[in-house]
């Protein structure tokens, strides 16, 4: 799911609607390297030019020029904004993105929780953009089968974008799936097949019947269900062959 910051970012800029990503990405570095040149290696303005570079190297798949630029643009950010600074969130937020996109789990974790840390501290703790550094959390504790640390995460997200936003919107409804498949995983059959039911609902309400993401979750509910169905059939067979 895309951050808060991303979701209401400005247009793509000219360049990706006249050039290829690769030219992007060079036009990109020009501008840092002229920004550079002119202006010093702490001005403000370098933080949208790292930002720009390092996603447009995002979109090229070049995942550690991406990083090295991140890292950068994060290092800047703490200087000039300091933690408690919604910039300074969303640089954090690109470099955990581009470290999970190289698994690296543990260093991408470090770096969400700090942008979640960002967030509270500068727009509270019942923000939306707060309940998106969540997920991300969530995702990542998932991915490391943290799965206490993951449930906490996806909780508060999903609290509060059922109260901001409501039921039918793709935040509360890509909660709602992923809630499901942590509990999947855990095999715990029966939260899954609520949470499978209640994101169907969810999709069904903000996308329509027809939308491939409500029949992907009624199809996992359904295998939940046969799950549910299945135990005690078992448990009848176990005691008939004693």
């Amino acid at each position: 799911m895309l951050s808060h910051e991303q979701r209401n970012a400005r247009p793509p800029p000219l360049l990706y609607l006249f050039f290829s990503y690769p030219a992007a990405r060079e036009a990109f570095a020009e501008v840092l390297r002229l920004k550079l040149s002119h202006l010093g290696p702490e001005h403000r303005s370098l933080a949208s030019a790292y930002r720009d570079l390092g996603r447009s190297c995002v979109s090229c798949k070049l995942f550690q020029a991406a990083e090295l630029h991140f890292s950068a643009g994060v290092t800047l950010c703490s200087k000039i904004f300091g933690e408690a600074n919604e910039t300074t969130a969303c640089a954090l937020t690109d470099l955990a993105s581009v470290l999970r996109e190289q698994e690296k789990f543990p260093a991408a974790e470090g770096y969400a929780r700090r942008a979640l840390a960002c967030l509270k501290s500068s727009v509270g703790s019942d923000d939306i953009a707060t309940a998106t550094a969540l997920y991300n959390l969530g995702g990542l504790s998932k991915r490391q089968e943290k799965w206490g640390e993951a449930e906490v995460s996806y909780g508060e997200a999903l609290r509060i974008f059922k109260t901001k936003l409501g039921d039918g919107v793709a935040e509360t409804a890509d909660t709602l799936y992923q809630m499901g498949c942590l509990y999947k995983k855990q095999g715990n059959t029966l939260p899954a097949l609520s949470f499978f039911k209640q994101a169907a609902q969810a999709y069904s309400k903000c996308f329509g019947d027809g939308d491939k993401r409500v029949a992907e979750c009624l199809k996992r509910a359904a295998a939940m269900q046969d799950r549910v169905n299945a135990k005690p059939a078992a448990a009848r067979t176990k005691i008939t062959n004693k």
